[in-house]
């Protein structure tokens, strides 16, 4: 909690949407139109009639090229009667941080502006 701020919170989360996306990524991706069977039609729009939804489902990459992408994330708050605050933690995954070194980071060496 202490990232959050707070030793004193009244709610606190912890998300790892990785598992679950990565489930329906998948199934998505191998049963293309099982958006269609689980979703009503409206007046508007029936996805079922469309190609298109299942042609882009069809066409995702294996879960595992994106998972990088996908990390925890933890959040928390608490109120008096003057405020409601709410914190959330979102560190950037690491295999983005490997990648990408031009990304600052706490304990990255800080650089002056030369003196004119």
């Amino acid at each position: 909690t202490a990232a959050l701020g707070s030793e004193k919170l009244t709610s606190f989360r912890y998300d790892n949407p990785a598992k679950v996306i990565g489930m329906f990524w998948e199934l998505a991706r191998k049963n293309p139109n099982f958006l269609a069977e689980g979703l009503p039609s409206t007046a508007d729009f029936d996805i079922r009639e469309s190609p298109f939804v299942a042609e882009f489902l069809s066409a995702l990459p294996p879960f595992e090229q994106v998972a990088k992408y996908f990390h925890f994330s933890v959040s928390g708050g608490n109120s008096d009667a003057h405020f409601i605050n709410y914190r959330l933690f979102m560190p950037t995954p690491p295999q983005l941080r490997q990648s990408s070194p031009a990304l600052p980071t706490p304990d990255s060496p800080q650089t002056e502006a030369p003196a004119e």
